[in-house]
């Protein structure tokens, strides 16, 4: 699968702030734009790393990983996801409206309708909880505009990979596969993946066109997501009536799921 690298043409790519460290892709340490992101005693530094499929990200070393100083404050335990469960969806559901998603992403791939911007890779977003997350790719549909616009928010945690590196930096690089498994549903407009290596949470924040339709999708998501994530990690959150653009530009902090 090839997905074109690039901001779709005609958009306004959303700029991140600017900042002046030795560190060019960083939040100063204490700041994230301009709203406060929590850091350790010592704050945080963003290294050119070579992970994500864009080859663009940048990584973050933190003393949970790499035995140096932390850049963002993890909770103790995170609050239970919020939204439709997936024990309303059976399993049948769930992987037919998965095909059906595989098979309209290949239409949009012949169309080249589906981009990878790179203006947003190694941004840190503040979510509620005083987290921090980190832009490691992004997808946007061309021409996928939203008259209903809401944000959903997918947090897990991967099974069986732990807390080793490589295995983390293997499945940032790897998961482009997983594509087709979101960017056929109706009403998906973007999504940004998001990674906190202090606590090993992967989110995705979506932005989707309705909320009906973004539900939808997360309730087979969760089924799927199941499979492959530690128990009692999945999941999400609908915030209607608003699009991505507070929670990138630090106007506001994205709800953690």
């Amino acid at each position: 699968m090839r997905i074109p690298i690039g901001d779709p043409p005609g958009t306004a790519a959303i700029t991140p702030p600017r900042v002046t460290d030795e560190a060019p892709f960083a939040p100063r340490p204490g700041t994230r734009g301009n709203r406060p992101c929590s850091f350790a005693a010592g704050g945080a530094r963003w290294r050119p790393g070579p992970f994500g499929v864009t080859g663009q990200a940048r990584r973050l070393r933190t003393g949970a990983a790499e035995g140096v100083e932390t850049g963002c404050v993890t909770r103790p335990t995170e609050p239970p996801g919020r939204g439709v469960g997936s024990d309303q969806v059976d399993v049948a559901q769930a992987w037919g409206a998965v095909a059906g998603s595989v098979v309209r992403t290949g239409r949009l791939l012949a169309r080249r309708q589906l981009r990878m911007p790179r203006t947003l890779v190694g941004q840190a977003l503040t979510a509620e909880d005083g987290t921090c997350s980190t832009v490691f790719r992004e997808t946007v549909r061309v021409g996928g505009g939203s008259a209903d616009p809401v944000v959903l928010v997918v947090r897990f945690r991967l099974r069986w990979i732990g807390a080793a590196p490589w295995a983390h930096a293997v499945f940032r690089r790897t998961c482009v596969v997983n594509t087709p498994l979101f960017a056929g549903f109706p009403g998906f407009v973007s999504k940004l993946w998001l990674t906190d290596t202090v606590s090993g949470v992967y989110r995705g924040l979506y932005e989707w066109n309705g909320a009906a339709r973004a539900e939808r999708y997360a309730a087979r998501l969760r089924r799927v997501l199941a499979l492959v994530t530690v128990p009692g990690s999945v999941g999400h959150l609908v915030v209607p009536g608003t699009d991505r653009r507070p929670y990138v530009t630090g106007e506001r902090a994205f709800p953690p799921a």
